[in-house]
């Protein structure tokens, strides 16, 4: 068979490359493609970086809680065509993963590394600029980032405030700098909740970033004033626009600070990598991530290529580390493979545990072709 392998990462476990390479490692007999996938979330830049066969750059910024850190751009060389183009994800300064889970706080968690890092590929060079959304540690809406390009909040003593995102709610006024020119921005989101309500940014994401339920409120109240300052001060609108809510509202702030566009993260990948080429010519396609449920359906990587499959009407399976079971995803999937069920433990080797399942799986398969 020929068999497209195309794995977004199994996060905390397996990168995508490490993933496509454990499901080939039982497909020795057919005629394999291996191609990692990324929809937005943290990989997509290092992904499309290669793709352009860009150059990584490393820049020392501010991380989530103000701490040191240093993170990574791509950056395309002058040689190209169009302009020069540098590509980042937000979570390589502000991401999840710098905070361990008993410092996470979404009081202080700001974007302000994720302006830095624009602002050393401008430096850089850069004239376009893909941002991927996805992995935040942060509720901020994008004040951070705001504070980074020179943006200033000050109360009502017209004093300015130094401390955002934590004093945002004592904002009563929005300074933009007198001068900004910055590149044309593109971000690249997973997920499209707009900035305030049910399906907004602290309902929906803020618990995996440390907001309790008591905290809900107020967190909201927050977002809210910040749109309020936003519309009253620069004059733009744009929390209720698809994915203005993505990582934790900085979708918002680079609309409303930055003029950015947004797109969804797995259609510009699947442009940069011709995916839907590469599902043209296969008999079969495997996808997979580490958790597999109803999300998975809306932006994400595999469920987006499942949908591309399905337009082909190639089979698409799904191997994952855990899975909901939920019905839509019968739906989109022809087989979903989880490597465990219920709350049985991960597997101690992911690698050799997707290797296997695959082999046990394989002629099941033979049939479809």
């Amino acid at each position: 068979m020929r068999i497209l392998i195309a794995c977004d990462k199994f996060k905390g476990t397996l990168s995508a490359a490490q993933a496509n390479a454990a499901i080939a490692n039982a497909l020795v007999n057919d005629e394999v493609h291996c191609q990692a996938i990324a929809d937005g979330g943290e990989g997509t830049a290092a992904l499309l970086g290669e793709a352009r066969q860009a150059t990584a750059q490393t820049v020392a910024v501010s991380g989530p809680l103000g701490e040191p850190v240093m993170a990574q751009f791509w950056l395309t060389d002058n040689s190209e065509p169009n302009k020069r183009l540098a590509i980042f994800d937000m979570s390589a300064a502000s991401g999840l993963q710098l905070v361990t889970a008993p410092d996470r706080d979404p009081w202080k968690a700001s974007t302000y590394g994720t302006g830095q890092l624009l602002l050393a590929a401008q430096a850089a060079g850069a004239e376009e600029v893909l941002v991927g959304l996805g992995g935040s540690a942060t509720n901020d809406g994008g004040s951070g980032f705001a504070c980074a390009l020179g943006f200033q909040f000050y109360d009502v003593k017209d004093e300015l405030i130094t401390d955002i995102p934590n004093r945002l709610l004592d904002a009563c006024k929005l300074r933009a700098p007198v001068a900004l020119a910055l590149p044309q921005i593109m971000a690249l989101s997973d997920v499209d909740n707009p900035l305030l309500g049910a399906q907004g940014a602290t309902q929906t994401f803020g618990a995996q970033k440390g907001i309790v339920p008591a905290d809900q409120a107020q967190q909201e109240q927050r977002l809210a004033h910040l749109a309020e300052l936003t519309t009253q001060c620069l004059g733009s609108r744009f929390e209720q626009y698809t994915s203005a809510g993505a990582a934790g509202g900085l979708g918002f702030g680079l609309m409303s600070f930055a003029q950015a566009s947004i797109q969804s993260g797995f259609d510009r990948v699947a442009t940069e990598l011709a995916l839907d080429r590469l599902v043209q010519q296969v008999d079969l396609v495997i996808t997979g991530e580490g958790s597999l449920d109803a999300q998975s359906l809306d932006g994400k990587g595999p469920g987006a290529l499942a949908a591309l499959a399905k337009q082909h009407q190639k089979p698409c399976i799904a191997l994952c580390g855990r899975t909901d079971n939920h019905p839509a995803l019968s739906d989109h999937f022809t087989q979903v493979l989880p490597l465990v069920s219920g709350n049985a433990p991960a597997p101690a080797d992911s690698a050799a545990a997707l290797t296997a399942l695959t082999s046990a799986q394989r002629s099941t398969w033979s049939g479809w072709n």
